[in-house]
């Protein structure tokens, strides 16, 4: 017996919404740090794209809904190009942390001698962009791409200008040689 397939739904004014944000994010440069954090990658050989998106906007969305408002997204901001979104994958930041998507990280290194303090260091990790994660006792921003890690450190570095800030990438355990 053929099963009947949903037609392509959307939610009237809230999809529409999310919709128009994240074409305005696909816009602007893939190194920006600024939620949504969106990675783009495209396949010229087959004309597909891959995208993921990392925004906590994506709570009360079901998987389904949150692959249609990527694939509407990238059809308003990139209309004029033959591509197809293949592998829409939408995660909010806790999704993204523990399924490992946030493999670049910046860790605070302050000394004493540094004569920083705490609320400092808070104020500027909470404007840099990305993640913000809690570790332990430590805080951490966290991002899936190194342009975007990096462009945060930047603007960390801005805001203090001592040598506190670590960039790093988290290796996955089947990473690396052995």
């Amino acid at each position: 017996m053929p099963v009947a397939k949903a037609p392509h739904q959307k939610s009237p004014t809230r999809n529409d919404d999310l919709v128009a944000t994240l074409a305005a994010r696909f816009r602007q440069p893939p190194e920006s740090p600024d939620a949504p954090l969106a990675v783009i990658n495209r396949i010229p050989q087959t004309r597909s794209a891959h995208v993921l998106v990392v925004w906590d906007q994506w709570q009360d969305f079901p998987i389904p809904a949150r692959s249609n408002v990527i694939i509407d997204a990238f059809t308003r901001a990139f209309g004029g190009e033959d591509v197809v979104v293949r592998v829409p994958i939408g995660l909010t930041s806790g999704e993204a942390f523990s399924q490992g998507y946030l493999r670049y990280q910046i860790s605070p290194m302050v000394r004493k001698s540094d004569h920083i303090n705490p609320k400092q260091v808070r104020d500027a990790m909470a404007t840099a962009g990305g993640v913000l994660v809690r570790v332990g006792e430590a805080q951490q921003l966290r991002f899936p791409t190194r342009a975007q890690a990096e462009e945060a450190y930047r603007r960390l570095v801005e805001k203090i200008n001592k040598p506190i800030w670590a960039l790093s990438e988290e290796l996955s355990p089947t990473s690396g040689s052995g």
